[in-house]
């Protein structure tokens, strides 16, 4: 603290302050806060360190114990590294953990919203892409056509593995661009397995339009009498039924 001759004399006469302020003579002057003569060196503290406005640390911050910050809103412009565990507990009425990843086209265009990695094995355990699909176990999500857009789009949830749960839950796979009717289904399943049979052939008929597209499709449909109204015209689908 060259120049300090007087730091720590019992004539101090005020706080430090490192801008010039009326009524205090030794402001802006004191080496420890003058913005000319910074303090040089290491800082021990063994009690409160407490800063009435904002602290600012222009370089490396290490704190060997813990570090409390209260406040409403807590924010860190860059990227955060945590070697050992990160738990959030929350108590208040919002939400415990909020990730919001905004479409930067500076950076190359919309980016990934989150990743959990699992580098033992070799993938990652948990991946939101940039279309907002969540994948488990992998990160590239399963594609379905979209008459829409007229091509394959993300899957919103694909799992890569087994899944459970405690539950109701359907686990369908497309049988072979199959579309299966009956009697004794609703129009409100998949229809695209045997265990998720649709009740009407005009349903069938929407589901391979938009399932499948203009790729061939086949629709089965189980014995039975079938008297629907404003059926689909499947000519102009170009279809190939199985009766």
């Amino acid at each position: 603290m060259a120049g300090n001759a007087r730091f720590h004399n019992k004539w101090h006469r005020r706080n430090h302050h490192s801008e010039p302020s009326i009524g205090y003579p030794d402001s802006a002057n004191d080496p420890i806060a003058s913005p000319s003569e910074p303090f040089r060196g290491d800082f021990h503290l063994t009690g409160t360190l407490s800063a009435g406005n904002d602290l600012y640390v222009d370089g490396n911050a290490t704190i060997n114990k813990n570090l409390s910050v209260f406040g409403d809103n807590t924010y860190l412009d860059t990227i955060v590294t945590v070697t050992s565990a990160l738990s959030v507990i929350n108590y208040g009425k919002g939400p415990a953990l909020t990730v919001a990843q905004y479409d930067n086209y500076g950076l190359g265009g919309p980016q990934d919203v989150a990743r959990f990695a699992a580098p033992d094995r070799g993938y990652d355990a948990l991946f939101i892409d940039k279309g907002a699909n969540v994948i488990v176990d992998g990160n590239v999500a399963g594609q379905k056509y979209s008459p829409y857009v007229n091509s394959v789009t993300g899957m919103n949830f694909t799992v890569y593995g087994d899944s459970y749960s405690t539950k109701g839950s359907i686990w369908e796979r497309p049988d072979g661009n199959t579309v299966y009717v009956s009697q004794t289904g609703s129009d409100l399943n998949s229809g695209l397995n045997p265990s998720q049979k649709v009740r009407t052939i005009k349903k069938a008929c929407q589901i391979v339009f938009n399932t499948y597209g203009t790729n061939k499709a086949t629709i089965q449909v189980e014995a039975g009498d079938y008297t629907e109204k404003n059926p689909y015209n499947t000519i102009a689908l170009n279809r190939r039924f199985l009766l």
